[in-house]
């Protein structure tokens, strides 16, 4: 069975894959973006809980302000953590919108925590959430909203964690 190339119908049964029941390590950076962006950590699926958790340290070219870290920096790695998490819970999805609350500052050198779920499905539409704490603190909380897509080019994803988990989906190699 293969999947057309344009998002799925709104009949189309999520998740795809099925998740990732369970733990993995995934690769660091997540992105080219964050990759030059001088955030160096790593992150893993836990299977049993069905969430993404991380832990990074933001370098010296993280910064806005003077020693403080770019809130645009903050924001793309909870959008990149739960996008993630949709991959990891079985789905893939394109952001359709996020929305990221400052709490807390945080500054150059700091080693911070971030998880990533999702909170609801329906249909095609995933709710996801973020979260970034130090000492356990929330220092930012991202919401996102994301929509199941059938992608028009499955080679794309050579090398992704857990990709056999689409094979009845994406047709042949």
């Amino acid at each position: 069975m293969s999947l057309p190339s344009s998002p799925l119908p709104a009949s189309a049964p999520p998740p795809f894959g099925g998740p990732v029941v369970v733990d993995l390590p995934l690769p660091w950076p997540p992105s080219r973006h964050l990759g030059r962006a001088d955030v160096s950590g790593t992150w893993s699926w836990s299977g049993e809980k069905q969430r993404l958790h991380g832990e990074m340290t933001w370098g010296a070219q993280a910064e806005g302000l003077p020693l403080h870290v770019h809130g645009g920096l903050v924001a793309a790695l909870c959008d990149e953590a739960m996008g993630w998490t949709c991959w990891m819970a079985g789905w893939v999805a394109a952001g359709a919108r996020v929305s990221t609350d400052f709490r807390v500052a945080q500054h150059v050198g700091d080693t911070v925590t971030i998880e990533a779920w999702v909170e609801a499905v329906a249909g095609r539409k995933l709710s996801l959430r973020a979260e970034v704490t130090k000492a356990g603190r929330v220092c930012a909380s991202a919401e996102g909203l994301f929509v199941a897509i059938a992608p028009p080019d499955w080679s794309v994803f050579a090398g992704w964690p857990a990709l056999d988990r689409f094979d009845s989906v994406r047709g042949p190699a």
